[in-house]
């Protein structure tokens, strides 16, 4: 049965949900709050039900809270559909298992996994500290790691099953201060174009979302730093006021989640307000060809520069 949500769906005038999830059981870690609670809330709202994990730590990933994970799960339940929190780590091997273990003990079955847990160390890259980046990685990295390694050999058995990981295009457009950040994301990247390949014969597909800029704690502390810097203070007003609400990605989440968007693998998908785009893998284009077979130095200095300029 698909579930009816008040609040940001209601405000905006978006029709009942259809039930285009219903028997589905869905893993969003990092849903406690932001990006990671628009997802959970739009999968419930499809008839999907829900293991919502949240350690909720502070943006740096300190300390725990389990208010941001619980409050989610009562506003699904409220609104009548069904839920569970969680508040294991991702970035334990072991811990990331029972997450994906209390699907099954709870639900009997994984469908659909969403890893959007994340942390913000920021720094530049010859000042941030070897601690903050290693954070990064095990949070980002290790924890999207250890949800799709144990979500996959479920979803194997099963012969069926959609996993969504969450990138930025910070991998590959680079952004100053947040070089751990940026780094972990295209590791992801890598990641999930070599899972959708792995579990491709097995029904199981393996997407990634890059979601423009939204109102996240995260962005909007992101935002606020930047008026350090000269000029930035009126690039942050311009920023602030393109932002889009977590609500906006949360859609693309749940087609992927589909039965119709699970006949889509190995893509990575870019969304932003009004806009989404496939990002294409990078290729080597423009080229040039040397005719004895092997490049020189002496050729290179007078082509590359050319390629480069276009």
């Amino acid at each position: 049965m698909a579930v009816h949500f008040a609040g940001a769906w209601e405000s905006k005038g978006e029709r009942n949900m259809s039930g285009k999830l219903d028997g589905k059981v869905a893993v969003v870690t990092g849903a406690g709050r932001g990006l990671g609670r628009a997802y959970a809330i739009a999968l419930a709202a499809e008839g999907a039900r829900v293991v919502v994990n949240d350690t909720g730590g502070d943006q740096r990933g300190m300390g725990s809270d389990r208010s941001p994970a619980s409050d989610v799960v009562s506003e699904i339940e409220a609104a009548g559909g069904e839920a569970i929190e969680n508040y294991d780590d991702v970035s334990d091997f072991q811990r990331a298992e029972n997450i994906m273990l209390s699907a099954i003990e709870r639900f009997n079955r994984l469908d659909v996994l969403v890893t959007s847990a994340g942390v913000d160390r920021r720094g530049y890259l010859y000042d941030i500290s070897e601690a903050d980046w290693d954070k990064v990685f095990q949070v980002h990295v290790k924890g999207t790691f250890n949800c799709n390694r144990h979500a996959a050999k479920i979803m194997k058995e099963q012969q069926s099953g959609a996993i969504v990981n969450i990138t930025s295009a910070a991998f590959f457009m680079g952004v100053p201060r947040l070089g751990a950040y940026a780094a972990a994301k295209g590791a992801i990247y890598g990641m999930a174009r070599t899972l959708f390949m792995e579990l491709q014969p097995f029904g199981v597909s393996v997407n990634t979302v890059a979601p423009g800029l939204a109102r996240t704690r995260q962005v909007e502390t992101w935002l606020e730093s930047l008026g350090e810097l000269p000029g930035g203070e009126q690039q942050a007003k311009a920023m602030d006021a393109m932002l889009q609400e977590p609500e906006a990605v949360a859609p693309l989440i749940v087609f992927l989640a589909t039965n119709e968007g699970r006949k889509l693998t190995g893509h990575t998908f870019d969304i932003d307000r009004d806009r989404v785009s496939v990002i294409a893998p990078p290729s080597p284009h423009p080229s040039a060809f040397t005719p004895s077979g092997r490049w020189t130095v002496d050729e290179l200095v007078s082509v590359l520069p050319r390629l480069v300029a276009g």
